[in-house]
């Protein structure tokens, strides 16, 4: 009930705002929008302060994106094909709600808010910030940046100047439409690089492994020893490397107690075929399952780091996922624009068959991710 209150009043608190600034926002058809002249020259400023840097990262921006792009592309289709073959569920929306866990419905998967919020942002400005840093590094000027809002679905935009932007190169094109998912990847591998080498271990602490599954008709699951395996003959398995070693220091045949997180097993190894030692029928990858270390557990420390924790996890999802949706090949997002870019580069020009080849794939992959996300609700 606390959760919901705070989300309503989250709600109204967007809608004071708006109507106290109503006078610079403009409605076009269901969207609001509110342009302004602050933060161009920040843009200006950061483009020719860093000119090299920038050159380097737009080059494998476009590499990356391109990549990207196809990547995006055969996702969607065998999202789709699973869908229809009634397989797996396609994509989902990620929306926001008044919940403290995730929570995944037909076609929608409700978030936390508050990380819906938080995340938003740290998606939206490094994106358009990046396009505006790249229309001007390559001279197009940024007329106006501001934000949108879609009933609850904020967004941001930097506009540039439409004539100089179509008489561009397709170089300059490329590298303007790559430079916004392109950030929300790097921001994307920043956050995740911190989780895995710093705030992770700075907090966890390893407490045995998950195998992915278990061989039929092999000790394990004959036993059913299910869950975490925590000990084998008491010693703690802290990584593959130490449970390969224990199993290759058993003998064939040895009568072995595992400690999993569903209880004690009494093992009997059998032979392994490839190597000395024993085995007991657990596949990899194996997972690392980590408890809040001993000195933040039950203190005021242990419920902080629960939180940064989820957020930097969804920080991660939504930056890489809405990344690569953007990169699909369908107008007018970024994908769309960089595919339209290709296509007129391969044609030599811009012609009624480019526009036509543009529109097809463009429709064909809006149906796609329509199917791909409500085709499972048919």
């Amino acid at each position: 009930m606390i959760n919901i209150l705070i989300f309503v009043a989250f709600i109204i608190a967007i809608a004071v705002i708006l109507l106290i600034d109503r006078k610079n926002i403009k409605r076009e058809g269901i969207i609001l929008i509110r342009r302004t002249q602050k933060g161009v020259n920040f843009i200006d400023k950061v483009a020719n302060k860093f000119p090299r840097f920038w050159n380097v990262f737009s080059i494998i921006g476009v590499i990356v994106a391109v990549g990207a792009m196809f990547f995006a592309s055969y996702f969607i289709i065998m999202s789709a094909v699973n869908v229809a073959a009634g397989g797996a569920e396609g994509v989902k929306l990620v929306l926001p709600g008044p919940v403290d866990n995730a929570v995944a419905g037909p076609a929608v998967l409700l978030m936390p808010w508050y990380f819906w919020v938080i995340g938003i942002f740290s998606l939206i400005i490094p994106h358009e910030f990046s396009h505006g840093i790249m229309s001007r590094l390559r001279k197009v000027k940024v007329k106006t940046v501001g934000w949108i809002l879609l009933i609850l679905l904020p967004g941001a935009f930097v506009e540039p100047d439409e004539k100089q932007l179509k008489k561009a190169s397709a170089g300059t094109k490329l590298r303007i439409y790559a430079a916004g998912s392109f950030a929300n990847f790097v921001v994307a591998l920043v956050i995740f690089s911190f989780m895995f080498f710093i705030f992770v271990p700075g907090t966890l602490n390893v407490v045995g492994l998950t195998p992915r599954y278990l061989e039929a008709d092999l000790p394990m699951a004959v036993a059913n020893a299910t869950g975490t395996i925590l000990t084998i003959d008491g010693v703690q398995m802290l990584n593959q490397e130490i449970l390969s070693e224990k199993m290759a220091s058993i003998p064939v045949g040895s009568e072995i107690n595992v400690e999993t997180s569903t209880g004690n097993y009494s093992i009997v190894t059998v032979a392994h075929e490839l190597r000395d030692g024993s085995r007991i029928g657990v596949i990899g990858p194996y997972y690392e399952q980590r408890e809040i270390k001993h000195e933040f557990a039950d203190t005021i420390m242990e419920p902080i780091i629960f939180f940064f924790g989820q957020l930097l996890d969804w920080v991660v999802l939504l930056n890489l996922g809405v990344g690569l949706v953007n990169l699909l090949p369908l107008k007018p997002l970024d994908g769309g624009l960089i595919m339209e870019t290709i296509i007129e580069k391969l044609n030599g020009k811009k012609s009624l068959m480019t526009s036509r080849i543009v529109k097809l794939i463009s429709v064909a992959f809006l149906f796609l991710l329509i199917y791909s996300v409500f085709g499972g609700l048919i």
